[in-house]
């Protein structure tokens, strides 16, 4: 099944960008790929369960019973209220996962092949990291220096984006990913630009989550968001509240987000409007009682701290999981989105058929 699915990734990959940026193109482009997975799906669950499930309208099929109505699935078939919707928090109906840098199932982090497999597999937004190159091109990378994450060495903001291109992301697959890594060609595995990632992400519907490294970045990302028509269709996130001042600064009123907040940043973030927040929480089940102050709330478990968001106008998380079962809590919990690298169980990661029974 890894084999298949690369070497599907690495087609897909290929053959994405080499087509005109228009929407027919990407229209058939999407009929093309989703053909291709689902016969896939379809090859591979006959061989291994004999079994001869329809795909309708989501790329990873509920393989349900049918009064079991409860689950929640990475899927395709998000109704409009949801795809793209900033403002949309989970349901019981529907859980909003993030791919976190991309997330890993497909290919490594921040890569083109990450990219589209969590878009194939109905990932409702993606997050990737956002900084300049020397010659002022956004790329998606995480570090300020490249030694540790490709072949090559040096400070991202120091080399051009000629020399960026040529550089290969190193290999991170492990037994909870898909990917073969030797199947990508460096072409498949080069630092993608800022500008590949949004077309992505507009082709598929899916949510995109700038995360700004530097101050640097911001008013180059504005003048995107403006270009490809996804204002109020995105996040600006950043783990430094400043940096959502600068956002003002530009005259954007698009939706900010705070990574890893606390009670301290709560009144900042509100007074920048149009905000949202992840709290440095990663256990749903804990108890804060006195922990920080709230002001006028008192919450005592992290659910009450998302129901005081909601009252104060801003949708908020917890941080993301790659737990199953921690993330039906969060789901539960009605938090905004659930950011993740891949969902496993005890018994090891799924395959690619995610099921989140209530």
């Amino acid at each position: 099944m890894k084999n298949i699915i690369c070497v599907f990734i690495a087609f897909v990959v290929c053959s994405f960008f080499a087509c005109q940026k228009n929407d027919e193109d990407v229209d058939e482009m999407v009929k093309i790929i989703e053909n291709n997975v689902y016969d896939v799906l379809k090859k591979n669950d006959n061989e291994e369960n004999n079994d001869s499930t329809e795909y309708e309208d989501s790329i990873i099929y509920d393989n349900s019973t049918e009064d079991d109505s409860s689950n929640i699935i990475f899927n395709k078939s998000f109704p409009d209220s949801i795809r793209m919707n900033i403002n949309a928090r989970c349901t019981p109906e529907y859980s909003l996962f993030v791919a976190h840098a991309g997330g890993r199932l497909f290919g490594p982090p921040n890569s083109i092949p990450a990219f589209v497999g969590s878009a194939m597999i109905g990932m409702w937004g993606c997050e990737t990291d956002i900084r300049p190159t020397a010659d002022g091109v956004l790329v998606c990378y995480h570090d300020n220096a490249v030694d540790d994450g490709t072949d090559g060495t040096g400070m991202v903001n120091e080399l051009t984006y000629e020399q960026i291109s040529k550089l290969k992301i190193k290999d991170y697959s492990n037994s909870k990913t898909f990917y073969d890594y030797s199947k990508y060609s460096q072409h498949d595995l080069r630092i993608p630009t800022a500008e590949e990632f949004i077309y992505i992400c507009l082709s598929y519907k899916m949510v995109p989550v700038f995360h700004v490294k530097t101050w640097t970045a911001i008013k180059q990302l504005v003048k995107l968001i403006d270009k490809y028509g996804l204002n109020g269709k995105c996040l600006i996130a950043s783990t430094i509240p400043d940096h959502f001042r600068m956002v003002r600064e530009t005259g954007s009123q698009e939706r900010v987000h705070l990574f890893w907040g606390h009670s301290s940043n709560i009144d900042e973030m509100l007074s920048y409007g149009n905000a949202s927040f992840s709290y440095d929480i990663s256990d749903p089940d804990d108890d804060i009682a006195g922990k920080e102050d709230y002001g006028d709330y008192h919450p005592t478990k992290t659910y009450e701290l998302i129901d005081m968001c909601n009252q104060l106008g801003m949708n908020a998380c917890l941080k993301g999981t790659n737990q199953i079962e921690r993330a039906k809590k969060l789901a539960d919990m009605g938090v905004a989105f659930i950011t993740t690298d891949y969902l496993y169980t005890d018994e090891g990661v799924n395959t690619g058929i995610v099921e989140i029974k209530h």
